[in-house]
């Protein structure tokens, strides 16, 4: 008895595909003696997978050549850290001594020339900083401090800053008056260095260096910490006394 071949048996389509390769229907088919011509169709001869023979992607061939990115791309968004760093700041510094009487600082934070949050390429992010000592009486709470402005101003200083926001601020050799300082009363002097990062909410970090007057000691940066409260733009004369000091820094207490 003869059977008739199933046209949605797998075997069939084996076999009908090695017969249409035979007759050039196929890639690899020569048009040159009056064959297919294939030419509006699959390259003549293409990898197993189905990709095209110049080696681009099926995907490539789908989008086509002016598929790519398109010339003059705006850069990305700066991250959120940099989009409000400039500023002035009421920056805490508080000592392993007694870390409940830090030190304080007007502190003016902006960007350095031809720097920003979204440089040109090849230029580093560099902010600028400042340090202004403020008034903080021996023996009264810190909410009473009358935070005005004491003394030479620190700096200007500037330093990098990477993409995850974190700098490295090297103060050198300071000299604090003595009614900025909250502890003895008397004026400080040693070398100081900030490490941290420029958050949201203002610069914060840990502190490092080693005091030389009134006291000899170390400052390790586990022990010592800074931190910011913004108080406001660089242009905004807004005052610090309704504005309570924070020495810490979120993630790393």
């Amino acid at each position: 008895m003869r059977t008739r071949a199933n046209p949605h048996s797998p075997r069939f389509g084996v076999v009908l595909a090695s017969a249409l390769t035979m007759l050039g229907c196929l890639g690899g088919g020569d048009t040159s003696d009056g064959g297919v011509d294939d030419s509006d169709g699959a390259p003549a001869s293409s990898p197993a997978d189905g990709s095209p023979a110049d080696g681009s992607s099926p995907m490539d061939a789908m989008l086509g050549p002016d598929a790519g990115e398109p010339d003059g791309m705006a850069a990305p968004p700066a991250p959120p850290w940099t989009r409000n760093v400039e500023g002035r700041y009421l920056t805490a510094l508080s000592t392993f001594i007694r870390p409940e009487q830090p030190l304080l600082f007007e502190a003016t934070v902006r960007w350095s020339d031809g720097s920003g949050p979204t440089p040109p390429e090849g230029v580093e992010r560099r902010l600028g900083f400042a340090l202004q000592p403020l008034a903080c009486p021996v023996g009264s709470a810190v909410e009473d401090w009358p935070k005005t402005s004491v003394g030479p101003r620190l700096g200007p200083y500037e330093t990098t800053i990477d993409e995850a926001g974190r700098f490295r601020l090297d103060l050198g050799e300071v000299k604090i008056p003595a009614e900025a300082n909250p502890i003895t009363g008397r004026p400080l002097e040693g070398r100081l260095t900030l490490e941290g990062v420029a958050s949201e909410g203002g610069p914060c970090g840990r502190v490092s260096g080693r005091l030389t007057a009134p006291i000899s000691a170390e400052l390790a940066p586990e022990e010592n910490t800074f931190g910011s409260v913004r108080i406001g733009g660089l242009d905004d004369p807004s005052p610090f006394d309704r504005f309570t000091p924070a020495s810490t820094c979120p993630g790393v207490e």
